[in-house]
């Protein structure tokens, strides 16, 4: 029965013109880049909002992604991501729980912070962290252009979504 089925579905292909199959094939491509504008455009969004987010000081950033109504953010065809900004001021006015209190830094097994200490003691950590992902992402370290952080990550993240 299933070798039935296999032969005719493979004669009704060989009934199709040469027409039908490449518009078929134009069509499967169209959706196929249709798709991938679709990532890359969510993957620019996604950057530029963790980019406003985390100066922001927002504790958790994947659920503030969630919870954000981004139906106002666009992307316009050179990548700049218009409206973050103030899909996460709204979302921080909305629900001001998602904001760190105090700078959000607890010392390790909690209590004061250690002697001798400049005040927060994974500054340095954060600082060779932050350096080390502009020189990944091709930024100058401590950049405050948010296009430029975004395009970056954004490059990033469909470079890892081509490879899967």
């Amino acid at each position: 029965m299933e070798a039935a089925a296999k032969a005719h579905r493979a004669a009704q292909e060989k009934e199709k013109s040469e027409l039908q199959r490449e518009q078929e094939a134009k069509q499967a491509a169209e959706a196929k880049a249709q798709q991938a504008e679709e990532r890359a455009k969510k993957a620019f969004i996604k950057a530029a909002f963790v980019a406003h987010a985390a100066s922001a000081n927002l504790v958790d950033i994947e659920d503030a992604f969630l919870l954000a109504d981004l139906s106002n953010v666009t992307v316009a065809d050179d990548g700049k991501v218009e409206g973050v900004k103030e899909a996460v001021d709204a979302l921080v006015k909305a629900k001001p729980y998602l904001v760190k209190a105090g700078g959000g830094i607890v010392p390790p097994g909690g209590g004061n912070p250690p002697r001798g200490g400049a005040g927060d003691p994974g500054a340095q950590d954060k600082a060779r962290a932050s350096q080390m992902a502009a020189e990944r992402l091709g930024i100058s370290a401590g950049s405050t252009d948010t296009t430029a952080i975004a395009t970056a990550v954004a490059t990033a993240v469909a470079q890892v979504l081509g490879n899967k």
